[in-house]
């Protein structure tokens, strides 16, 4: 079931709920082609040659790569925080993690500057984690109280079967493909298997609102889960 509304004229799907819990533009003018996600990752530096055409080694000064295991650090990742910023100049595209986003974190990816409805290709509001895929076609990103973006998570799940609660997850790499059931959420309890993070009702596979007490079969085709209210999700034994 796919909770949501589509207006008359087909120019604007519009997805949403007041419950506090997400609220939804998907904006069909403005929506561009879906494109794989792909993190943003620093270059691989060259090989390098310390031998001369007769074989011999090279004593010339070279320049030393460096260790691969030094590469992976906090140099390498791209951060930004709250406000708006401008694909292309301020940020790049990419898939950013907001791993300590307050209540009601608030983003929007846009076509324009105008601040009319019709630039926004799509928003959401999360309580918890949130994931965002920004497109190259995007003009700009808007976020409040979502605290900083990185191009990369700075909080990794180490045991995929383990429990969770509020945010939206990988699967796969954070959140393990079975049978998952939340204890303890409430009447607002809202959950959505997703295709991508790009924010737009094509990338709900299937979602449900207002079931305290939810069981999800999350597929190993998902790119990602949501979850609003629900409480705590404990994987199945039998899974």
């Amino acid at each position: 079931m796919i909770i949501g509304c589509l207006g008359v004229t087909l120019t604007v799907a519009l997805f949403a709920f007041f419950g506090g819990i997400i609220y939804l533009v998907a904006n069909s003018d403005n929506a561009p082609a879906e494109s794989t996600p792909t993190p943003i990752s620093a270059d691989t530096p060259a090989d390098t040659d310390d031998t001369d055409a007769t074989g011999e080694a090279d004593d010339s000064e070279t320049e030393v790569a460096d260790d691969p295991a030094e590469s992976d650090t906090d140099q390498d990742v791209v951060s930004f925080g709250e406000g708006t910023h401008t694909v292309g100049e301020d940020i790049s595209p990419g898939i950013y993690y907001a791993d300590e986003a307050g209540d009601f974190c608030y983003f929007e990816r846009v076509s324009g500057f105008s601040g009319e409805f019709e630039d926004v290709i799509a928003n959401q509001i999360v309580d918890g984690r949130a994931i965002v895929e920004i497109l190259e076609s995007d003009a700009g990103f808007t976020s409040e109280r979502c605290g900083e973006w990185r191009s990369q998570p700075g909080q990794i799940r180490d045991d995929p079967s383990a429990p969770f609660e509020n945010g939206i997850y990988l699967v796969g790499g954070e959140i393990q493909p079975g049978t998952w059931r939340a204890e303890g959420g409430g009447e607002n309890c809202y959950w959505a298997r997703l295709t991508g993070f790009t924010s737009v009702l094509d990338n709900v596979v299937t979602n449900e609102f207002g079931n305290p007490e939810p069981v999800v079969e999350i597929s190993e085709s998902d790119t990602g889960f949501e979850s609003e209210s629900c409480g705590t999700w404990h994987r199945s034994d039998d899974s």
